[in-house]
C-alpha cells in the first residue's frame, strides 16, 4: 500500500471549497441520490472558469437513484500540476481542517493512501503528480473505482466506470487545452 502525504495551501483551499460548493450545487441539481453503499454510475464533465478566472476541467460522478446527496468530483485546474478528487456528502459535519485517511482503489492490488482535508460536507484529496497518468489510466481501464475512509465509519463509495467512458474522454481532452502556463 502506498502511503503519501500532500498539502494544499490556505488560500487555495478557501478557493476549492467555494468552487466545491459550486459544482455541488451544479450536480444537485440534476441528480437522483443514493445511500453510501449505491454505487455512483452517472457520469457528467464541465469544462469552466473558476471565479478568479482560473480553467478548470471536472469528471463528477453520482449515484443513479436513492436518498442521500452525495458525488465525487475529479478536478484538474489550469496551472496546477496535479488533480484533486473531492467526495461530497449531504449528511457529514466535517470539522474544518480535519485530516481524513481516503484510500484510492481501481481492485488492482495497489491502492493509493491519502491524507485528505476534511471541512463541513467535503473531502478533498490532491493526487500527487507522479501518480495523475496512472490515475487517468486506471479511470479509463478498470471498471471500478472505489474509496474508503479505513479511520471513519463512513461505507467505502464504489463508482462504475463502464458508464463514464465518454465524460472522461471529455475530461481528458479539457486538461489537454488547458492554459498551464507560468510566468516563472
Amino acid at each position: 500500500m502506498t502511503s503519501l502525504e500532500t498539502t494544499i495551501q490556505p488560500k487555495e483551499r478557501k478557493m476549492r471549497r467555494s468552487l466545491t460548493a459550486t459544482l455541488v450545487a451544479l450536480s444537485v441539481s440534476s441528480m437522483a441520490l443514493a445511500d453510501a453503499g449505491t454505487p455512483l454510475t452517472a457520469w457528467s464533465a464541465l469544462s469552466t472558469r473558476t471565479p478568479k478566472g482560473t480553467p478548470l476541467c471536472a469528471l463528477t460522478a453520482t449515484p443513479a437513484s436513492g436518498l442521500t446527496v452525495k458525488n465525487v468530483v475529479v478536478k484538474k485546474f489550469g496551472g496546477s500540476e496535479y488533480l484533486n478528487l473531492t467526495m461530497y456528502k449531504d449528511s457529514w459535519r466535517i470539522p474544518q481542517g480535519t485530516s481524513v485517511t481516503t484510500t484510492i482503489d481501481f481492485s488492482d492490488g495497489q491502492p493509493l493512501t491519502l491524507e485528505s482535508y476534511g471541512d463541513g460536507k467535503i473531502v478533498d484529496a490532491a493526487l500527487p503528480k507522479e501518480v495523475t497518468a496512472t490515475f487517468l489510466s486506471m479511470m479509463s481501464r478498470a471498471k471500478v473505482l472505489r474509496i474508503s475512509f479505513p479511520n471513519g465509519k463512513e461505507p467505502a463509495w464504489s463508482a462504475s466506470l463502464v458508464p463514464g467512458r465518454s465524460e472522461m474522454k471529455a475530461f481528458v481532452e479539457c486538461m489537454l487545452k488547458q492554459e498551464n502556463t507560468q510566468p516563472f
